[in-house]
């Protein structure tokens, strides 16, 4: 009896290492320089888009004016970075999900961050999944 509440108590608490060790920190989005640096410029780009978009109306309130360059690479680079950044985020919650079978909470946390931040907290949670190289 003793040896099962032993093993049982071990498992629980090979469980609880694990979880803690795949659990994201929202620290780090303060924290990792490359993080930052990509917060920034999405939220610079997205501040730029918007404040383009509000004064492209002409004084009569109804035409439009023409759009440059500047405005079309930054709407561009807008979308670009929110869609990959989608992507990455629905990428790590599949892998999140099936590969290391971490709980709901866990996914979705990792997903929120990915979607921030994308590359940066990608690789992170790609470091948690055990490769075939070093299983050899």
């Amino acid at each position: 009896m003793y040896f099962f509440l032993r093993f049982f108590s071990h498992r629980i608490r090979l469980k609880d290492e694990y979880l803690r060790a795949s659990n994201p920190k929202l620290s780090w989005l303060v924290t990792d320089p490359l993080t930052v640096l990509i917060l920034f410029g999405c939220s610079t780009l997205g501040y730029m888009h918007f404040c383009y978009y509000t004064t492209n109306i002409s004084s009569s309130g109804d035409i439009p004016l023409p759009r440059t360059l500047l405005q079309n690479v930054i709407q561009v680079s807008l979308y670009f970075a929110i869609v990959v950044h989608i992507i990455e985020a629905i990428y790590v919650a599949y892998l999140s999900h099936t590969t290391l079978k971490l709980p709901l909470s866990i996914t979705l946390k990792w997903f929120f961050l990915v979607c921030l931040a994308g590359y940066p907290f990608t690789t992170r949670f790609l470091n948690l999944i055990p490769s075939k190289d070093k299983e050899e």
